[in-house]
């Protein structure tokens, strides 16, 4: 299979490519991103030990025609290209259209909630797609489906992300260039306008950053704060709560204990 990472020469991207590189089946892997030299770079660390072939391309993933020449190329797409509510469907959709399995790390609720509506076409298209693929959402799901199958009764699901606030800049708020990152584009994304959330059984949209008090095993406690974030809507097929609602909360210079809570979801009997 020869594997096709989208935004390859990224944080996110390099790890990910690595871990993809050693999967069963895979017999190449094409690190593409918009800077060629990253991908070359990203590439050529990579070999030093990918079991591999490793090559660097350069795609635009906004440049239509050659993202469909790179994915018409290769069996599957690994995107880690963000923001994902700017280029999450479109690579989807040119995925669909080339036959070309599709892989994601995706973190914002809204195109996840669009790509989700592309099952149909997917399916006729031959084409699997494995949406939010990463720590979360991905991993926060799955121990949240572990845990709920060895509760008898479940009310609520939080999912919690412990984020250090020092007195420093937050280095990944820019990339090496100096511009705005992706993931800080992300985070003004997701505490802007209104978020999504699971009430009832029910996904509805909500205000961000509404204060949710949080009292844990171990005597922790303190008061969260909801965000967008996919979770909820997996969360809730998976667990069946009343409420789902991810969570992360701050440590540092926040008077204690004040926490944050990022993307918070609500299921029916949560």
């Amino acid at each position: 299979m020869r594997l096709l990472a989208l935004g390859g020469a990224g944080a996110m991207g390099r790890a990910a490519a690595r871990v993809a590189a050693a999967l069963p089946g895979v017999h190449e892997l094409v690190v593409a991103d918009r800077d060629l030299d990253a991908a070359r770079r990203a590439a050529a660390a990579l070999s030093a030990d990918a079991p591999v072939p490793v090559r660097a391309a350069r795609v635009d993933v906004t440049e239509q025609r050659a993202l469909h020449a790179a994915l018409a190329e290769a069996d599957a797409v690994l995107n880690t290209v963000g923001p994902y509510y700017r280029y999450g469907l479109d690579v989807l959709r040119a995925a669909i259209r080339t036959g070309t399995h599709y892989l994601d790390i995706c973190d914002d609720w809204e195109p996840t909630l669009a790509m989700l509506d592309l099952d149909d076409r997917a399916r006729a298209a031959g084409v699997r797609a494995l949406l939010g693929m990463g720590a979360s959402p991905g991993v926060s799901n799955l121990l949240a489906a572990r845990a709920a199958a060895r509760l008898d009764t479940l009310t609520d699901v939080y999912t919690a992300w412990p984020v250090d606030v020092g007195p420093e800049p937050d280095a990944s708020l820019r990339d090496p260039d100096g511009t705005v990152s992706a993931a800080a584009v992300h985070w003004m994304q997701q505490i802007s306008g209104t978020v999504a959330t699971v009430e009832g059984g029910r996904l509805v949209r909500r205000p961000p950053l509404r204060p949710v008090t949080l009292d844990l095993p171990g005597g922790h406690h303190g008061t969260a704060y909801t965000v967008g974030h996919p979770d909820p809507s997996p969360c809730t097929a998976a667990c069946g709560p009343t409420a789902t609602r991810p969570t992360s909360w701050w440590s540092g210079p926040v008077p204690p204990p004040t926490w944050t809570c990022c993307a918070p979801t609500s299921t029916p009997d949560g």
